[in-house]
C-alpha cells in the first residue's frame, strides 16, 4: 500500500462463508516524502484531516467447479499542507478459475492520486485492468492489459496511459519458479498538452512517449 514500511495495526477476521473482512490504521506519528505525507497528530487534528487508514472486504469460493476471488479496498491518507488535498482511493478486483485458465479483472477510482499511486493535488485517476493465464503442468503463461486515465483539474481530458503484459512462468520444483517477459508502456497526452505535477515530466501536446522492457524474475516460496 502507499504508507510504505512504517508500523501499522492491521486486523482480519475469520473467514465465514467465504467472506473476509480486514482494515489497518497507521501508527507512526511521521512520515515524509513521495507518494504520501502522513504528519503528527497534532498538525493532522489542526488541519481537520482525516487518519491514514484501509478498509477491505475480500471472497474465495467455488461455484460448481469455478473458483471464484473478489476484494473491495478503499484507502485514505493525509497530506495537510497549505492547498493539499488528501488523496483517497478505492480498489475492486474479480477473478475465476476454472481448469488451468484463470481470468481476472480490477478497477481502481483514485482523488488526489496518479495511476501509478503517487500523489497529485486536484487530480482524478482511472484505471481498468485485465488478464489471462493457462497453466499446464510445470508451466503457466499469461498476459494482462491496464488503461489508466489521470484527469488534473483544469487539464482537459488528462492523459491517457496503456500498458500490455505477456510472461511466462516455469516451476522449477516444488517453491521455485523462472519466469521470463515483455512488457509495453504507453503514454497519450491530450491535444492542449499537460502540465506533469511538481518534479514530473511534461509531455507537449499531440506527443506520446512509450517504452519497451523485458524482464527475469525468480520466484521462492517456503
Amino acid at each position: 500500500d502507499l504508507s510504505g514500511d512504517y508500523g501499522k495495526i492491521i486486523y482480519f477476521t475469520p473467514r465465514i462463508q467465504g467472506l473476509q473482512l480486514g482494515a489497518s490504521y497507521l501508527l507512526e506519528k511521521a512520515k515524509l516524502g513521495t507518494p504520501v505525507h502522513v504528519t503528527t497528530d497534532f498538525a493532522r487534528g489542526k488541519s481537520g484531516a482525516r487518519k491514514a487508514a484501509e478498509a477491505g472486504v475480500n471472497y474465495i469460493g467455488k461455484i460448481g467447479g469455478l473458483s471464484v476471488g473478489a476484494a473491495a479496498t478503499f484507502y485514505s491518507d493525509v497530506r495537510p499542507q497549505l492547498g493539499q488535498r488528501d488523496p483517497s482511493g478505492l480498489d475492486l478486483g474479480l477473478e475465476l478459475a476454472l481448469k488451468g485458465w484463470t481470468v481476472g479483472g480490477n478497477f481502481l477510482a483514485g482523488k488526489n492520486l496518479s495511476h501509478a499511486a503517487l500523489y497529485s493535488n486536484d487530480t482524478h485517476t482511472s484505471v481498468w485492468s485485465a488478464g489471462v493465464t493457462y497453466g499446464n503442468g510445470p508451466w503457466l503463461l499469461g498476459g494482462s492489459f491496464a488503461q489508466g486515465t489521470d484527469d488534473p483539474i483544469g487539464v482537459q481530458n488528462g492523459v491517457d496511459y496503456q500498458s500490455y503484459i505477456l510472461g511466462v512462468n516455469y516451476r522449477l520444483r516444488p517453491g521455485v519458479t523462472l519466469s521470463l517477459g515483455w512488457q509495453h508502456d504507453k503514454a497519450n497526452p491530450d491535444s492542449i498538452g499537460f502540465v506533469a505535477p511538481a518534479g514530473g515530466a511534461a509531455l507537449p501536446a499531440g506527443q506520446s512517449a512509450a517504452g519497451d522492457s523485458v524482464f527475469v524474475e525468480t520466484g521462492l516460496k517456503f
